[in-house]
């Protein structure tokens, strides 16, 4: 009798648990926009902890912190949502060398809900990009998350080179990343004989 009650409460368990989960299509989603700071090609390597070209291993669970004091728990829009992934490191440009690091990015999903980040690029799992990150795992700006194509090319603004001011008309230009990764190692090599 034992045996039958505990598969019966297993079988009950498992069909609430999957009741839980919404598809994807019927979640809501919730848009936020961050006030990310401005850096020129020569400001964002400096302040960058590291930067680093990577793939992405796996994507944690997506956690959400309360924007308020008290905010009500009905009203998705009142958390901003972080996710963390695991990025396993090809190169290091800067910083220290890791096989692997912890990322935090803006958005996620829960259980029903979507959390989009709009001026940030989303990476997922099996993904490569180029990171520029401060100490605590964070991107420096939204800019600096620079998702890497399966043809090794990157898209950086024009501006996003060094020598260039933030008054140049950007213009979106392609380009190998291990090129992209020169232009880098050789700024600051050159700015750390100065």
């Amino acid at each position: 009798m034992k045996k039958r009650l505990t598969f019966a409460f297993t079988i009950l368990f498992a069909f609430l648990c999957s009741a839980c989960e919404i598809p994807r299509e019927e979640k809501s989603t919730v848009h936020s926009y961050g006030l990310w700071p401005y850096y020129t090609f020569e400001e964002a390597c400096e302040v960058a902890n590291s930067i680093i070209i990577g793939t992405v291993e796996s994507v944690d669970k997506t956690y959400l912190v309360p924007m308020s004091l008290d905010p009500d728990p009905k009203r998705p829009s009142n958390y901003m949502a972080y996710t963390d992934l695991t990025i396993i490191v090809e190169e290091t440009l800067k910083g220290i060398p890791q096989e692997k690091i912890k990322y935090t990015q803006n958005g996620g999903e829960t259980r029903d809900t979507i959390y989009v980040c709009d001026e940030i690029y989303e990476l997922k799992e099996g993904e490569r990009a180029l990171l520029f990150l401060s100490e605590d795992g964070f991107v420096i700006t939204s800019y600096c998350v620079i998702p890497v194509n399966q043809n090794g090319k990157i898209t950086v603004s024009s501006t996003f080179f060094p020598g260039r001011s933030e008054d140049a008309r950007s213009v979106q230009t392609q380009m190998d990343v291990d090129a992209y990764a020169e232009v880098i190692s050789t700024y600051l090599a050159t700015a750390s004989a100065q």
